[in-house]
């Protein structure tokens, strides 16, 4: 399997000890999930270092997995940790359809989550979002609006605003 890595910021670029580390910390993913090519996006932020992959996987199922530390070495360690829970969840159970099948049986809604949205601005809440490892954040804007941030599968943030 290849990676190819993506350089959004961080001092110094991506050294080869940096590449040979992430592969061989995520290189079951092309055995695992039949791909050939993942692609690996390290961004500098203030507080440390992001990882994020996203891959189609063998049966056209899309892949995204995003984590965040103070370094790039530990963020490649809880990434690989979050794949491997994955792929943990995924045992015993039946195997995913195929996005071109998907309209054979309707999916199953199976957890429910209940919060609470906080007021804060845009950056306050990429800045939670960030720290907590999510790919979304629900809060409340400036407007006391429902807001939901969330990463777009290119790497940058998007939002939506409840009206």
């Amino acid at each position: 399997m290849k990676i190819l890595f993506i350089d959004r910021g961080i001092g110094g670029g991506i050294s080869s000890a940096m590449k040979e580390y992430a592969e061989k910390k995520l290189g079951f993913c092309g055995e695992f999930f039949g791909v050939e090519e993942l692609k690996l996006t390290v961004t500098g932020e203030k507080l440390g270092i992001e990882v994020s992959t996203r891959f189609i996987g063998e049966s056209n199922h899309h892949f995204y997995f995003t984590r965040f530390a103070r370094d790039y070495y530990s963020a490649i360690d809880l990434l690989e940790d979050q794949i491997h829970s994955a792929l943990e969840a995924r045992k015993g159970r039946p195997a995913l359809r195929d996005s071109k099948h998907s309209d054979e049986e309707p999916l199953l809604v199976v957890k429910e989550k209940h919060i609470i949205a906080s007021q804060m601005d845009i950056d306050e809440a990429r800045q939670e979002m960030l720290e907590l490892g999510h790919s979304w954040f629900v809060f409340r804007n400036d407007d006391n609006d429902i807001a939901v941030l969330y990463r777009r599968y290119d790497g940058d943030l998007g939002v939506i605003v409840v009206k």
